[in-house]
């Protein structure tokens, strides 16, 4: 992440930290392309990625930002809590 980046380069001299940045930033552009372009090849993301976490107690994955990435995704996450991902995959509810 960006704090992570900056704190890294704080002791090189502020030429190098620049280049560094630079070059970590067009390495995590291309690696966001490979990804996005693995994901359209593949089709996509499945049903059962579409869905947070579904085991362990609510409150402890909702902490963690482990319930999904939308409200869809969080509400299915709960319901599925305890299911499991199985009948998602195969497409029963």
């Amino acid at each position: 992440n960006e704090f992570a980046m900056d704190r890294s380069l704080a002791s090189m001299p502020e030429a190098a930290a620049t280049q560094r940045r630079e070059v970590l930033e067009l390495r995590g552009k291309q690696e966001e392309q490979e990804l996005e372009q693995m994901r359209r090849a593949q089709g996509g993301t499945k049903a059962e990625e579409q869905v947070g976490r579904t085991s362990g107690d609510a409150n402890w994955r909702e902490q963690r930002g482990e319930l999904g990435a939308n409200a869809e995704a969080k509400a299915k996450a709960l319901e599925l809590s305890e299911q499991g991902l199985a009948c998602v995959s195969t497409g029963s509810s």
